[in-house]
């Protein structure tokens, strides 16, 4: 079975800071733990897929900057191959504020960076093909890459690649195109992965329609576990209690712990078992930590 996967979405410089955060006027805060790292959704996936054992293959531009270095570094430092695509544009940075509990606010700073430059004519000067490909929604935050994005994902579709998509509704719902572009994305999708509020926005006549065609619905439900719907069954897998001190990536590492199961040729059921438990312990961590246990 080939391990490879293509991969499509943002990449990003993350600040994450752990702190008490309830403010008040002129006051200071001091973070009890801070973490500074390469990131963003796609390169959160990659990542952890190549932690758990798949092959990707990152197709974005990163930025020419020094924040876009280090995410080379970090790329290389993992064996991760990319497609050396660059960019003038800035880097994305994300800040992170995390309560002791471990929820999370983010300041994304990501109009015109970076990723934003993905092309369709530069993912077919690849001249590659592709068994598997995931793409991140959190890429499609602007006209330009909402439109090449799709026009890559329709052709690989075309030539028999199956989909997984993460829409990454909060990171974009409120932007111009974003739902609209998601939608069309799920219409040529095999998976969709979303968490509970973003499968609730679907229209329920489209869920319905999607599930008739074949494609698989995967709800994260964070610390209440997660379901799967498909057109024969569904599936439920209860949260685990851990220790949890960063959620930041858990969703990212539920995705590619799931695919490196399916592509493993395990039942789904069997798939998402296996993706609840290595994002809730994920969560033990900060970081894209991968528990040796899931390995």
């Amino acid at each position: 079975m080939n391990n490879s996967i293509l991969v499509i979405g943002d990449n990003a410089f993350d600040v994450i800071i752990r702190a008490d955060l309830s403010l008040g006027a002129e006051s200071n805060v001091f973070p009890k733990a801070r973490f500074m790292t390469p990131a963003g959704s796609g390169v959160n996936f990659a990542v952890a897929s190549a932690k758990l054992g798949l092959f990707p293959f990152y197709f974005t531009p990163i930025s020419t900057d020094s924040f876009g270095k280090t995410i080379e570094d970090y790329l290389n430092e993992n064996k991760i191959d990319y497609s050396h695509s660059s960019s003038a544009k800035d880097t994305p940075l994300i800040i992170t504020l995390l309560d002791k509990k471990g929820r999370r606010n983010t300041i994304a700073m990501i109009q015109n960076t970076s990723y934003t430059d993905i092309s369709y004519d530069s993912f077919l000067n690849l001249r590659e093909t592709f068994d598997w490909a995931y793409i991140s929604g959190g890429i499609i935050t602007e006209e330009a890459p909402q439109r090449e994005v799709l026009h890559i994902a329709e052709y690989l579709n075309q030539k028999g690649t199956k989909i997984f998509f993460d829409p990454q509704f909060r990171i974009g719902k409120e932007l111009n195109g974003f739902l609209e572009t998601s939608i069309s994305l799920i219409e040529i999708s095999s998976f969709m992965f979303s968490n509970e509020h973003e499968f609730m926005e679907l229209p329920k006549l489209f869920v319905e329609k999607r599930l008739m065609e074949g494609c698989i619905f995967v709800i994260k439900k964070g610390a209440n576990g997660a379901t799967l719907l498909s057109k024969d069954f569904k599936s439920e897998e209860s949260g685990l209690s851990v220790n949890s001190i960063d959620t930041t990536g858990a969703g990212d590492i539920f995705n590619a712990a799931f695919i490196q199961e399916f592509i493993k040729g395990k039942s789904l059921s069997e798939c998402l078992k296996h993706a609840n438990t290595v994002a809730a312990l994920s969560t033990e961590k900060m970081g894209i930590f991968i528990p040796l246990t899931c390995l």
